[in-house]
């Protein structure tokens, strides 16, 4: 494994200067970076993490894809929020236009792809702190990116052999666990021919289900209960994802 790096100028960046940052972490044995991590700078990123960009392409015979990374906005903080921000009580949480702003950055970032590359393959993923039908995820899916949970992965009924809804795989796909309710907080989304080469995806559900004395925070992990395995190492679960080359 190895890391991507920084890009130059990381921290003068909208976001770049925060305690958190985005990053990413390839298998050197199955893919090449194409170019040089890159970022993308935009204002709407002020109050969350700047997202990283970083091409690939498989070592035998693949096609280039990309990856952007992000973390939006988180829900709490209501307190700090100016009017535009304030928690509305529709079941957004707070910073609901901040997050949305971010989406549709992230949407002009993949427009300006689309005007210099014939059909870009293109993935959008990380923790975007919204739910499957809130304001920032539907602002994408009304720009042309492909939620790649909404779309049937080839899974079959017993019964007539017909793919699953994509209401069934919706379901199937929660990353995160707040006060005894579940939902995908972590996204996955593609540009069109980025879609059409997913094989896959999935879920795995490491992290949402355990108990919190098993945390990764060390105030909540007595230490004769640690293990060196992957369980509890968030607390969200991992998206995976598969592409053919």
């Amino acid at each position: 494994y190895k890391g991507c790096g920084l890009p130059e100028n990381f921290k003068s960046a909208p976001g770049g200067q925060g305690a958190i940052r985005v990053g990413i972490i390839y298998r050197s044995d199955r893919v090449d970076p194409v170019g040089v991590v890159g970022m993308i700078e935009d204002p709407a990123f002020y109050k969350a993490r700047t997202p990283v960009v970083q091409g690939f392409k498989a070592k035998k015979r693949g096609k280039p894809f990309a990856v952007v990374v992000n973390h939006f906005k988180a829900k709490g903080g209501a307190d700090k929020a100016d009017d535009a921000n304030k928690n509305k009580g529709d079941g957004q949480g707070a910073f609901n236009a901040v997050r949305r702003s971010q989406a549709l950055a992230i949407c002009n970032y993949i427009d300006q792809q689309n005007q210099r590359f014939k059909n870009p393959r293109i993935l959008v993923i990380g923790d975007l702190n919204a739910y499957g039908q809130e304001d920032p995820i539907d602002a994408m899916r009304a720009r042309g990116l492909i939620n790649l949970t909404d779309q049937p992965q080839g899974k079959k009924n017993k019964k007539n052999k017909e793919p699953a809804s994509s209401t069934d795989i919706q379901r199937e796909h929660y990353s995160y666990a707040y006060h005894g309710q579940c939902g995908s907080l972590d996204h996955a989304f593609a540009t069109k021919s980025m879609a059409a080469d997913v094989t896959g995806i999935a879920t795995w559900h490491i992290n949402c289900d355990e108990p919190r004395f098993l945390d990764f925070n060390q105030e909540y992990n007595p230490p004769s209960l640690y293990k060196a395995d992957p369980f509890r190492s968030s607390d969200h679960d991992p998206v995976l994802i598969g592409i053919r080359k």
